[in-house]
């Protein structure tokens, strides 16, 4: 059974936690039920790619990916997109 969409407290560069907290809420479960996000992508890559310096704001880029049967989307807006593959979307911003 899927949740509605509901908002999902945000912390700078954790965006592995975002993405998880997201699907957790989608599927109406803990998120220590879903499988490890490391499974499917390494989380500290995930975060250094999205995160910007003091000297380097990053501007353009997105990652897709799949995980736990939803199609996940991060972009250099640090926008965070959730799709089921039934085409219901869920977006997070920042």
């Amino acid at each position: 059974m899927t949740a509605p969409s509901e908002s999902i407290p945000r912390s700078d560069g954790d965006h592995h936690v975002r993405i998880v907290n997201t699907v957790a809420s989608k599927e109406d479960c803990d998120p220590i039920d879903l499988p490890p996000l490391y499974d499917v992508i390494d989380p500290s890559a995930l975060d250094s790619l999205f995160r910007s310096t003091p000297t380097n704001r990053r501007s353009q880029g997105s990652l897709t990916f799949r995980y736990c049967g939803y199609r996940v989307t991060i972009d250099a807006r640090d926008e965070i997109s959730v799709e089921e593959s039934t085409g219901e979307r869920v977006r997070e911003t920042r």
